[in-house]
């Protein structure tokens, strides 16, 4: 039996997947939106998480494993979409997803594929890891993960006889404790003691999951921020509205794609790609988040037309910019397009567009 996180934004969808794995013997609980679902994760660590690619409200699946793999590297995770192609296939094998379904899902073919994800140790480390200890109401540690365990030289069984005020001293947990939800300096005990940044966020049932930071890149990471706001009451940052800048690359060239979406996200921006005008039609009605599109001319101009008249016309909010390996300047301004960058593009031509 494993411990399942499902994710989706559409309820009966979830209930339905969380439904069929209970029935086949998992332990599940669900989410609906990316916030919840790492709040959910931070209280239960799942063994697999099972979400859908673009939920409502940013972050995306992806990301929402981004933040659970921070903090428990082991979790396994399986993507599900309404929009499946290569790029995001290529995406989710990156991010070290174990599986890739379409939907609908063939439910008993899902629940092997958590069976075996289970019981399958990840392929690839997480992308970003941050040190987290969990304790209870009592003081006692009931969980450290790797990067903890390092950090403070605990041995791998490090929750059956520590305590979390043998970790720190009892003067800086007051100082933690005072300023719930904010940094404050842990000062470890003895003859050489470190400094570590720490923030302590709410986990459930009393108990307490504190994040761990020693330097200023990891305070202010953007996963680190979405794990502080998705265990708050109020979101104080600009953890999950930052994730809302969300660009559209529209390009048939699949090298192309990858590379201005890389120089993209360099920037701070999550970029969907797409390898048709057609399947880019199909992300701009389903995801609002959306507020630029990038799109390469093409070999058949017309299409170009119907693309950008149609996002003109339904979507006036959502900037249109014009890509093109040779001068089609003139042809996007036709359309009412006035930005327009050369292919290939480099990372501080994109830094100035959207500045």
């Amino acid at each position: 039996m494993a411990a399942v996180l499902v994710v989706d934004d559409d309820n009966d969808h979830a209930k339905l997947l969380e439904s069929a794995l209970a029935q086949k013997g998992h332990a599940a609980i669900r989410a609906t939106s990316g916030r919840r679902a790492i709040a959910a994760g931070l209280r239960a660590r799942p063994d697999v998480l099972v979400t859908e690619w673009l939920l409502g409200d940013p972050p995306d699946g992806i990301q929402v494993n981004e933040c659970l793999r921070a903090v428990r590297s082991d979790t396994q995770a399986i993507l599900v979409t309404r929009f499946p192609s290569h790029d995001l296939r290529h995406a989710a094998l990156e991010a070290g997803f174990f599986g890739f379904f379409s939907s609908p899902v063939d439910l008993d073919k899902l629940s092997t594929a958590v069976e075996h994800a289970a019981t399958t140790p990840p392929v690839c480390p997480p992308a970003f890891s941050v040190a987290a200890v969990e304790h209870d109401e009592a003081g006692k540690l009931e969980f450290a993960n790797a990067s903890a365990r390092e950090l403070l030289h605990l041995p791998e069984d490090a929750g059956a006889q520590q305590r979390i005020d043998h970790l720190f001293t009892k003067r800086s947990l007051q100082g933690l404790a005072a300023g719930r939800g904010e940094w404050a300096t842990l000062v470890t005990p003895g003859a050489n003691p470190l400094q570590i940044e720490a923030v302590a966020i709410h986990s459930g049932g009393g108990k307490q999951l504190l994040i761990l930071a020693t330097d200023p890149d990891q305070k202010a990471s953007p996963v680190v921020r979405a794990l502080i706001d998705a265990g708050a009451t109020r979101v104080r940052s600009e953890a999950f509205r930052a994730l809302k800048k969300r660009v559209l690359l529209i390009d048939e060239d699949y090298l192309q794609r990858r590379l201005a979406a890389r120089n993209i996200e360099s920037l701070g921006f999550q970029v969907h790609s797409a390898e048709s005008y057609e399947r880019a039609k199909l992300l701009i009605e389903a995801d609002e988040n959306i507020g630029c599109v990038i799109v390469d001319y093409g070999p058949q101009g017309a299409s170009v037309t119907e693309l950008v008249r149609s996002i003109q016309d339904f979507h006036p909010e959502v900037r249109i910019v014009g890509t093109s390996a040779g001068i089609r300047k003139r042809e996007f301004e036709a359309m009412g397009v006035n930005d327009f960058i050369l292919k290939p593009t480099t990372a501080n031509v994109l830094k100035s567009l959207f500045q």
